[in-house]
């Protein structure tokens, strides 16, 4: 670095202060840029979905969380779900998204939600909120007529028939709280034998947020929106006694990495 300072030292001897100064502003801006672009390779990469059936502004809201959990975050499309992408990441996010999971489904070849199910058992990380976790099932209806993920068994029920936004009571890891919440599922962890329960709704006792492995890696699926900031509930006219909960995503995230 002293070396190249003396270099545009010695270019612009003689010459206007102005140019010494652009020539140094931009190599220390090179620097800059490298230092950060080495910071995000030292963090695990995470891959958040971002195309047909996400909700605007979720899958931003979800980045957040997941780059305080200590990730690199890239959003993908459809068309990024590549071998050479998974083979980069730790991590594959699924925020939440529309009512009808076949905007998700049908923007995915079979080859793509393949290879999901791939990055997952061979020792990657699936979390899904809300649409995502709906996802997560083997199906995405009671006919059993469209295939989902596949990384828990059987299709996932919605919590409430109520698709107005709301806070709802939500019991995680034994401290009452009002979390963000619509449309979203709950999950029959009966036939998931290592199902580590992390929240629950007050009032059904459903589960509302819990990890299980899945082959050699792990997925995290949570039925409300811990990533919900305050703006969320603003735009819907929400107040919560309690306030919002992202870090409750956060400890959510980075325990499931650390599975």
């Amino acid at each position: 670095m002293v070396l190249t300072v003396h270099f545009i030292f010695s270019m612009t001897k003689n010459k206007p202060m102005h140019l010494y100064k652009l020539l140094l502003s931009i190599f220390f801006s090179i620097v800059t840029f490298n230092c950060y672009a080495r910071a995000n390779e030292s963090h695990p990469l995470a891959l958040m979905y971002n195309g047909p059936g996400v909700c605007e502004g979720c899958a931003e809201s979800l980045a957040v969380l997941v780059s305080k959990a200590g990730y690199h975050v890239r959003y993908v499309r459809p068309d990024d779900l590549t071998e050479e992408n998974f083979n980069q990441a730790a991590l594959f996010v699924h925020p939440g998204g529309s009512d009808r999971m076949e905007d998700t489904l049908e923007a995915m070849s079979p080859k793509s939600i393949q290879r999901i199910r791939k990055f997952v058992f061979n020792g990657g990380r699936y979390l899904g909120v809300c649409a995502g976790g709906y996802l997560a099932g083997t199906w995405t209806d009671d006919s059993h007529q469209t295939n989902s993920f596949g990384l828990i068994p059987g299709n996932v029920s919605e919590e409430d028939e109520n698709s107005d936004p709301q806070l709802k009571s939500v019991v995680w890891k034994n401290r009452l709280v009002h979390v963000y919440y619509q449309a979203g599922p709950y999950f029959n962890i009966d036939k998931i034998p290592d199902a580590d329960v992390w929240a629950y709704y007050k009032k059904s006792h459903h589960v509302a947020a819990f990890m299980a492995s899945f082959g050699k890696g792990h997925i995290g699926l949570i039925g409300p929106h811990p990533e919900a900031d305050q703006e969320w509930l603003d735009d819907d006219d929400l107040k919560s006694p309690d306030g919002v909960h992202l870090g409750l995503g956060i400890q959510f995230i980075r325990a499931l990495q650390n599975r």
